[in-house]
């Protein structure tokens, strides 16, 4: 399964086509976010000494400053997610840096837009055989007339 992705980079009078194929690959799965997250808290906790008890933020009090840290660290860890993202769709540093110069010379805003086409090719069929306590057979009978 593939998918050709396109980005128009537009600013006032410029505008710049970037075409990309990339494999597609599983989409976002909580539950196992979640299970990396676990392990990681419970190696993290042997890790650190005992006075500390890491949790999730929603689950600990804190103090005002600390949702100020809180949330300066997931902005950035946002922003990170999104260039990461962005680079898994095949825009480089290269075309990174060609934004960030359109936008500074033109003072305004760049707009990236995606345009995809999907497509699904035929690779092969197999027939596997697998071992059981139970085996079943399909019989048919051919009428002749």
């Amino acid at each position: 399964h593939t998918s050709n992705f396109s980005f128009l980079l537009r600013t006032h009078d410029n505008c710049i086509n970037i075409s990309t194929t990339m494999l597609a690959t599983n989409d976002y799965n909580d539950y196992h976010f979640r299970q990396q997250v676990e392990s990681a808290l419970s190696k993290i906790e042997t890790i650190l000494d005992t006075t500390r008890n890491p949790r999730y933020a929603e689950e600990k009090d804190h103090t005002y400053n600390d949702k100020f840290g809180l949330a300066e660290f997931l902005t950035n860890t946002a922003m990170a997610a999104q260039a990461n993202a962005l680079e898994r769709l095949g825009l480089d540093n290269e075309i990174f840096k060609k934004m960030q110069s359109l936008s500074a010379k033109d003072k305004r805003s760049v707009t990236l837009r995606f345009i995809s086409e999907e497509s699904c090719d035929f690779v092969k069929e197999q027939t596997v055989d697998v071992e059981s306590k139970h085996e079943f057979i399909k019989e048919t009978e051919e009428v002749k007339t």
